[in-house]
């Protein structure tokens, strides 16, 4: 057999090799972001449906109803939180790494019912940038918890 024959073998084994080191690394990322939802307190039982500002708005569940962009580039502004909340009361929303540390505290105050939304500029708490990776929105509402993912790249 000649060496150009055995080439297209060992560039087979390789890419074999890179696709399940990606496809298990992939799987890992998912399970350890499912069990941070898990553990902050995600819940998939209110659907997410997108309210339009200055829509007068008939709330039927507290949501967070988007992040625009996501994947957020800080370079390029800032990322737009969007809340609807089905009740008035003290609004919290805050920005927490996978493993449970805080990054940045959004809001913190009593709003009426209806659609809110807050911006966050990719900075911590400290005024420093938060570094690349996924990051989970939460949202209190008195006893209701949301939560969100959002990745940052830089």
């Amino acid at each position: 057999m000649s060496a150009s024959t055995l080439q297209p073998t060992r560039l087979s084994v390789i890419t074999a090799k890179l696709l399940a080191t990606m496809l298990v690394s992939a799987l890992f990322i998912t399970a350890l972001l499912a069990a941070a939802l898990l553990f902050i307190g995600f819940s998939m039982s209110e659907p997410a449906h997108s309210a339009q500002a200055g829509d007068p708005v008939q709330v039927q569940s507290t949501r967070i109803d988007r992040i625009v962009p996501n994947p957020y580039e800080p370079t390029t502004g800032t990322a737009a939180i969007e809340i609807v909340t089905a009740a008035s009361g003290r609004l919290e929303i805050a920005i927490y790494a996978l493993d449970g540390r805080l990054v940045a505290r959004l809001l913190d105050e009593e709003r009426p019912a209806g659609l809110h939304t807050v911006t966050w500029d990719g900075s911590g708490a400290d005024g420093a940038p938060a570094p690349s990776g996924a990051y989970l929105c939460r949202m209190t509402l008195g006893k209701v918890v949301r939560t969100a993912n959002m990745v940052v790249t830089r």
